[in-house]
């Protein structure tokens, strides 16, 4: 990836606009997360387990219709600052795909990008890669019209992203350090390719 991830914006964003203030952007129900399911969970379930999105946006294409639901939070102190950012894409009505990234240390999406390097050669399955890594931050169903899950390669028909952004020291976003990781898959479940981005 050669642009840095929207999500991982969003959230350096959400800490520009700390500066001066203790929080930013709308509290969600974070702690729901597990309950997201691409193919099933519809925008009803979303704002039933999260609350009201902080915005919301509209997308027409040659492959239909797509509704982007995005929720931001911040909250810092002179001392740091962090934020947590879920962005949802639905077609349909139904999950299309969704992004999650958090630096609050209760929920942080913090990852092993070693473990990621290694999962190429180690995994063949989903169930292996979800061993060697844990859960993901995010899913997509292709096509999505979300830039974190653009790609160029082809033959993609899943592709699963672990990303994170740490703290802020004092009010510099420059001190944020984030890192992110997509793997994509064929139709058939098998590994097509790795990406990993990390920036301090």
């Amino acid at each position: 990836m050669n642009k840095k991830s929207k999500v991982i914006l969003g959230i350096l964003s959400a800490m520009l606009l700390l500066a001066g203030c203790a929080s930013v952007g709308k509290s969600f129900k974070y702690k729901n997360i597990g309950i997201l399911q691409i193919g099933t969970t519809t925008q009803d379930d979303a704002v039933n387990n999260f609350g009201e999105p902080y915005k919301t946006e509209s997308i027409e294409n040659s492959d239909g219709e797509y509704e982007i639901m995005r929720y931001i939070y911040g909250f810092g102190t002179l001392a740091s600052s962090a934020a947590r950012v879920l962005f949802l894409e639905f077609k349909g009505g139904v999950l299309n795909a969704y992004i999650y990234v958090s630096g609050f240390d209760e929920d942080a999406t913090i990852f092993d990008e070693e473990a990621a390097r290694e999962v190429k050669t180690k995994a063949a399955t989903k169930a292996e890669v979800k061993q060697s890594l844990g859960e993901p931050s995010g899913k997509a169903i292709y096509p999505t019209t979300l830039e974190d899950f653009k790609t160029d390669k082809k033959g993609v028909s899943e592709s699963w992203v672990w990303a994170y952004t740490s703290k802020s020291k004092g009010v510099s976003v420059k001190s944020i350090k984030s890192k992110i990781a997509h793997i994509y898959f064929d139709k058939n479940g098998k590994i097509l390719g790795m990406e990993i981005k990390v920036e301090n």
